[in-house]
């Protein structure tokens, strides 16, 4: 076994030096210090972490020479790893799953981790984990940990604004939520970028916190979706066309498709944008408009902004991406359409409005642009259930918003296909709202874009 010392500290007696030692952040701790060591042979009877056939990485509280040499003399191969990988924990099962498609529930593993870093995962108790990484991208990781837990700022910029940011925070505090108002004396700490002199049309006078605000990979979760939809012997029929939904006697009876028609007793619309035109096939009629919803992003520059910014009386949101883009966007259009076509008054206004917030952003330039549909009711909340159609129900109306909510619908729907009653918890968001004059106000709720 070589002893080479750059990659066992302890051979030198120096003190070790964290890969991660210029990476500061709360969301994770350093623990590059543990002793690691890669053993190879007969590991089954050992207290390490599997990595392998025959291998296992044996972690350790300080030195690890003792240790090394009492599995070499028991005649194992040992290879002291301390140096050459990077180790740090982190909390949250929900920041996890931003980071790893890997199954937490099928922990330790290898996989990867960060946009394609290798890492071996443990769960460490609870909702605790430790990633070990290559010492040489330890910084990287420690960086995108950072970034998906970087905190959400929704700006005032009126005594109204805040007004509503505080009784805001307060039903946040009442349901158990990490949120609270800041001042600009605390906006400077968290985002020292931001323009707080009194120079913008619209000084912020201060913002509500979200400490564990963040982005997730929306592509990412949707392919993990279908992965655990797919475990489950649902079928997936991509490149499928509805081009009618069948309906008898005031039920449905199956879904024609541009590959053959497939019979049905029950049928779920959640077609976003698209709900009007496709519930119309069923002969259902929908109180929706569809609004396009756009963004850009700028060419990359060195990461600087760690919050997402949000002001919805600018209405314009910004964040940087681990790619070092800025990632703009603003409220839908006051025009229903159809049409994915970006406009040019979009971006003179959403780029205004981030130089008032972010001067320093002048001269960068737009990357590419995009646009997608967004389904409105009239009371900014979405439609879900039962239709007049017997066995056809819709999630219709989320706007902008319904991503998040995507999960529990898909619970509720289904309780309510498989047993035939609506759940309580989705009852107040039926279609038939519309007629009694029962609906439910969730304009505050949409922020930004509506």
């Amino acid at each position: 076994m070589s002893r080479l010392a750059f990659l066992s500290p302890h051979e030198a007696d120096v003190a070790g030096v964290s890969p991660l030692r210029h990476v500061q952040g709360a969301a994770f701790t350093d623990v590059s210090e543990l002793g690691k060591l890669e053993v190879r042979g007969d590991v089954d009877l050992l207290e390490a972490i599997p990595v392998g056939p025959g291998r296992a990485l044996v972690v350790l509280e300080g030195d690890a020479r003792s240790e090394r040499d009492r599995l070499v003399g028991e005649g194992y191969r040992v290879y002291d790893m301390t140096a050459a990988l990077a180790a740090l924990e982190v909390e949250g099962e929900d920041l996890m799953r931003r980071l790893t498609e890997l199954d937490l529930d099928a922990l330790p593993a290898i996989g990867s981790i960060a946009r394609g870093t290798t890492a071996l995962i443990e769960r460490r108790g609870g909702e605790r984990f430790r990633l070990f990484v290559p010492q040489e991208l330890g910084q990287f990781v420690a960086e995108v940990v950072n970034d998906m837990a970087q905190g959400h700022l929704t700006l005032g910029h009126s005594d109204r604004a805040m007004n509503v940011m505080q009784e805001r925070a307060e039903v946040n505090q009442l349901l158990g939520i990490d949120s609270r108002v800041v001042l600009p004396d605390e906006i400077a700490r968290l985002c020292p970028q931001l323009d707080l002199s009194d120079k913008p049309t619209w000084p912020i006078m201060g913002a509500l916190y979200h400490p564990p605000g963040g982005i997730i990979r929306h592509d990412a979760v949707v392919w993990g979706l279908a992965r655990g939809a797919d475990r489950a012997g649902v079928e997936i029929h991509p490149y499928t066309t509805v081009t009618d939904i069948e309906h008898s006697n005031g039920r449905v009876t199956g879904v024609e498709t541009n590959r053959g028609r497939i019979e049905a007793g029950a049928v779920v619309s959640a077609t976003a944008g698209w709900s009007t035109l496709v519930c119309g096939l069923a002969g259902v009629r929908l109180p929706i408009t569809t609004h396009i919803l756009q963004a850009f992003v700028t060419e990359a520059v060195k990461p600087f902004l760690d919050v997402i910014i949000v002001s919805a009386q600018m209405h314009v949101y910004v964040s940087q991406t681990d790619r070092g883009e800025f990632l703009i966007g603003a409220e839908i259009e006051p025009y229903t359409t159809y049409k994915s076509i970006g406009t040019f008054p979009f971006l003179e206004y959403s780029a205004r409005h981030t130089l008032e917030l972010f001067p320093q952003l002048e001269r960068l330039r737009v990357l590419r642009t995009w646009t997608g549909l967004c389904d409105l009711s009239p009371d900014y909340s979405p439609i879900l259930g039962q239709t007049e159609v017997e066995g056809f129900h819709v999630s219709a109306g989320w706007g902008t918003y319904g991503f998040k909510a995507a999960p529990i619908v898909g619970t509720t729907l289904a309780e309510l296909v498989a047993t035939g009653k609506t759940p309580d918890l989705i009852a107040p968001f039926a279609l038939e709202r519309f007629h009694t004059d029962t609906l439910v106000s969730e304009l505050a709720a949409a922020a930004v874009s509506h």
